[in-house]
C-alpha cells in the first residue's frame, strides 16, 4: 500500500468514526521501519504526530484507528478569525 492509499484509508475511517470529513493537513511517512501520521490538529503549524515502530501496514492502521478513537478529536473546537481592513468604532 502506498502512503496515499494509507491516507485515504485514514480519511475513510475518520468519516466513519466522527461522521465528518477531515480536510486539514495529513501526511503518512514510513522511514526505517517507523510509520508516522502527522495531522494538522490543532493547526497545520502545530501538528499532532502519532508513530509506531512496525513494518506492517495493517498494524499501523489498527494502531492509528485506536488512537483516533480514544483521543476523541470531536471535542476540539476550531474558530476562524478573518481580518478585514474595515474599522468601525461604536
Amino acid at each position: 500500500m502506498t502512503n496515499q492509499e494509507l491516507e485515504q484509508e485514514i480519511h475513510d475511517y475518520i468519516k466513519t468514526l466522527y461522521n465528518a470529513e477531515y480536510v486539514g493537513f495529513m501526511e503518512v511517512l514510513n522511514e526505517d521501519g517507523i510509520y508516522s501520521l502527522a495531522l494538522g490538529i490543532p493547526s497545520y503549524m502545530t501538528r499532532t504526530n502519532i508513530a509506531i515502530a512496525t513494518e506492517s501496514e495493517v498494524e499501523f492502521l489498527n494502531y492509528i484507528k485506536e488512537e483516533l478513537r480514544t483521543r476523541n478529536y470531536m471535542r476540539l473546537m476550531i474558530y476562524n478569525v478573518t481580518r478585514t481592513n474595515d474599522t468601525r468604532e461604536e
